[in-house]
């Protein structure tokens, strides 16, 4: 399991934007902590990647 801080999530279709290009990309299991901005994924994918998708939903992650 990896988690990842995100900025600029505010709301659910925030989130819910995020956990659908997430699951897309086989990501695995996605949950989204709004009020934390945090996103945590199951799948074997790189965090940079998971950076790149999160910031084409127009957010920004950000790697440790």
């Amino acid at each position: 399991m990896s988690t990842i801080k995100v900025e600029g999530m505010s709301c659910g279709h925030c989130s819910g934007a995020v956990k659908d290009a997430l699951e897309k990309a086989n990501a695995g299991t996605v949950e989204v902590d709004l009020k934390a901005g945090l996103v945590t994924w199951t799948g074997d994918i790189a965090a940079t990647e998971v950076k790149r998708i999160i910031d084409a939903q127009g957010f920004v992650a950000i790697l440790p």
